[in-house]
């Protein structure tokens, strides 16, 4: 999860300035460095998708219904935010959420001025050529109509889920202690290691095609 290209919002964090993003501008070198490198699949969570999500009241709701202390303890302490790491995590294990993605050629400003961080996004065929990778961008989710999720561990399809509802199992079903993210989002501690090194304990079996970052 990181950067912002052109995000559809009001929210004055990111109307006023779109191409500054937390993860992006705490540490762009870093960022750099990871955008460069030869991944064999680079999947990008962005704000601009991200601020489509909510944690509302509803789903705080739900995942009180979970006896688990992760789930108790974010609907103790949850507010509404946008769902970013939450929808990185999910988005993985379910790729179906994403309904429209976009490749684009994506680094980091690093000149030392008032752009210092900013995301930097071209279509193919208009980037510089100076080492940026192209990765592909979710745009869109499906938050409301049931999207079907078939592993690929020889496991029966898994029940028709929307966005939230995908979310929502993730959440309810971690035991583990959470933590706040940089943005104030509420999420479980190293969820986003665990998805990746064991998603059979949150989920029943596996939806990647393939080895590739999991931005969180």
């Amino acid at each position: 999860m990181g950067g912002s290209i052109n995000p559809q919002t009001d929210d004055p964090e990111f109307a006023v300035t779109p191409k500054r993003e937390f993860n992006f501008w705490m540490d762009p070198e870093a960022s750099r460095a990871v955008l460069h490198a030869h991944w064999p699949r680079f999947v990008l969570t962005t704000v601009d998708i991200s601020v489509k999500t909510r944690m509302e009241k509803s789903l705080i709701e739900q995942v009180r219904k979970s006896p688990t202390p992760a789930a108790q303890y974010v609907a103790k302490y949850a507010e509404a935010n946008y769902l970013w790491d939450e929808l990185a995590a999910v988005a993985w294990l379910d790729p179906s959420i994403i309904t429209k993605s976009q490749k684009l050629f994506i680094d980091v400003n690093l000149d030392h001025g008032a752009g210092y961080g900013d995301t930097l996004a071209w279509a193919p065929g208009q980037q510089p050529g100076m080492g940026e990778q192209l990765v592909e961008v979710q745009q869109d989710l499906d938050k409301g109509n049931s999207t079907k999720n078939t592993s690929n561990c020889s496991c029966a399809p898994l029940p028709a889920r929307t966005a939230k509802e995908a979310i929502l199992s993730v959440v309810a079903a971690a035991p583990i202690q959470p933590s706040f993210s940089p943005h104030g989002a509420l999420r479980p501690v190293l969820l986003g290691s665990l998805l990746i090194l064991f998603p059979g304990f949150f989920w029943r079996g596996s939806s990647s095609e393939s080895p590739f970052v999991l931005g969180v």
